[in-house]
């Protein structure tokens, strides 16, 4: 799938396993941030332009690995219709155990942090992210 480097549209590509080449669209800075890191996660080619040659090579690249993400909009909903905003851990560990990356993400990210905080952390940013955005 040859897009911008957005959230969404590389998340659901990513989550069907389809591979990427992205186009961060020029002075987003989030953009640029989300084509970076999943650049150097291989998870995405990047090209800086709209580029014949780069979209050849990329054109023969194998397909990517996907990346299985929990059903996180009823499990959203369900907490939130508790009503006890105390147990968003809870809920974060919960929903992180299910996310399930290629293994060379999670080689590449056990550099960074343990197991366990990884998880924690990388979730908690894609859950205040989802928060955030459907608020």
């Amino acid at each position: 799938m040859i897009a911008n480097g957005g959230f969404e549209l590389p998340s659901e590509a990513l989550s069907l396993g389809k591979k990427l080449l992205l186009k961060p669209l020029n002075g987003q800075f989030e953009q640029q941030s989300n084509v970076a890191t999943l650049d150097m996660l291989g998870l995405a080619s990047v090209m800086d332009t709209l580029d014949k040659g780069a979209i050849g090579e990329w054109l023969d690249q194998a397909e990517s690995h996907r990346v299985v993400y929990p059903e996180v909009a009823t499990a959203l909903a369900d907490w939130l219709a508790q009503g006890d905003l105390s147990t968003l851990p809870a809920l974060r560990d919960a929903l992180w155990s299910q996310v399930s990356f290629p293994d060379h993400v999670t080689d590449l990210l056990s550099d960074f942090w343990p197991s366990q905080s990884r998880k924690r952390a990388m979730f908690s940013m894609r859950l205040s992210y989802e928060i955030n955005i459907k608020t």
